[in-house]
């Protein structure tokens, strides 16, 4: 059987609207592999001298050696619940560490304790090393606290430095291992350079 010719095809109903359909459709995939992509997406990864959020208002200086691993943008209004904003890493001798800035609608400052002593960053329980103290992060009053918990084994230490902006409590959460006092004072030299 050989294939039919035109004249043998059926007849179109409306060829007028077959050509819109066409149309239609040729401008669709030409949108859409085109990239009209209205997700959201995370900024960019960068390893400067100067951590700057500019949705945030704020900025300080990264120490020698860190490097940005995750970072993302606030979202406005109320937050659900902790929202991250950003995550620097290091490498030390004593194994690593971590300084991380996770956000939240403002807690006041007697609950700061019990808001930050709940298992997180794999820990189990929390206990209270440096009980809660007045601090400044650049010209900005503050709260620090520093707990200790086990993982691994190993005592981690969680140092994190609370700051009430805008009816929303910034928190620069700093991990590293108990005996890396490098770390610390490496977390502790990063919020003096904040600007907001």
């Amino acid at each position: 059987m050989s294939n039919p010719t035109f004249d043998e095809l059926p007849a179109v109903p409306n060829a007028k609207l077959t050509r819109l359909f066409a149309w239609g459709l040729l401008v669709g995939t030409m949108a859409w592999t085109c990239g009209c992509d209205s997700s959201p997406r995370a900024p960019l990864l960068r390893d400067t001298a100067v951590y700057h959020s500019e949705s945030e208002g704020f900025r300080f200086r990264v120490p020698e050696g860190w490097s940005q691993s995750a970072n993302s943008v606030l979202p406005a209004g109320d937050l659900p619940g902790d929202v991250f904003l950003s995550r620097f890493q290091m490498t030390t001798a004593e194994g690593g560490a971590s300084l991380q800035i996770i956000c939240c609608n403002d807690v006041a400052a007697e609950q700061l304790e019990k808001h930050w002593s709940g298992p997180a960053f794999g820990v189990k329980e929390w206990k209270v090393e440096e009980s809660l103290q007045k601090v400044k992060a650049g010209p900005i009053a503050g709260e620090r606290i520093v707990y200790s918990g086990l993982l691994g084994g190993k005592t981690l230490m969680k140092h994190v430095t609370c700051l009430h902006k805008n009816q929303r409590l910034y928190s620069f959460v700093g991990l590293y291992w108990k005996n890396d006092a490098f770390a610390r004072q490496q977390v502790e030299r990063a919020l003096e350079s904040l600007i907001w």
